[in-house]
């Protein structure tokens, strides 16, 4: 299926309360060339829907030494993980030094036990947890 992609900011969020019917996608959003301010975690603030693309470098896929890789800042990042759960990651074709995603992520509801408030994830949107490298497949096998 296709779609219009808009091209915007922060501000263009703000502006028009109706995209929160639509998804967010942010591509490789953060590159600090201009600014040390993340574009990403400010369109992550002023957006009101259910559904984040990601496409570029995250925590923990990148070469860097910084964890978070370079397209996408660390605040960015755990805003994301804390509001949003992960439901589809695929790898993309890369640069030898990057390792990109494209990434989609759920609004998490919330709910409310005793005095903690925890989020409910369906299983049905819950990511695999067993994860290993070619070379150790064959210890979970």
């Amino acid at each position: 299926a296709w779609t219009q992609v808009r091209f915007g900011g922060p501000d263009v969020l703000l502006q028009n309360k109706e995209l929160s019917q639509r998804a967010l996608m942010l591509c490789y959003p953060d590159e600090f060339h201009n600014s040390m301010e993340s574009v990403a975690l400010a369109c992550l603030d002023n957006y009101k829907g259910d559904i984040v693309i990601h496409i570029g470098e995250s925590l923990p896929h990148t070469h860097m030494e910084n964890p978070w890789g370079k397209t996408s800042s660390s605040d960015f990042q755990l805003e994301l993980a804390h509001a949003f759960h992960k439901i589809v990651q695929v790898p993309l074709p890369s640069w030898p030094a990057s390792i990109d995603t494209l990434s989609v992520w759920k609004r998490s509801s919330r709910s409310e036990i005793d005095d903690m408030t925890l989020r409910f994830i369906p299983r049905s949107e819950r990511l695999e947890l067993v994860q290993c490298c070619p070379s150790t497949r064959d210890l979970v096998q």
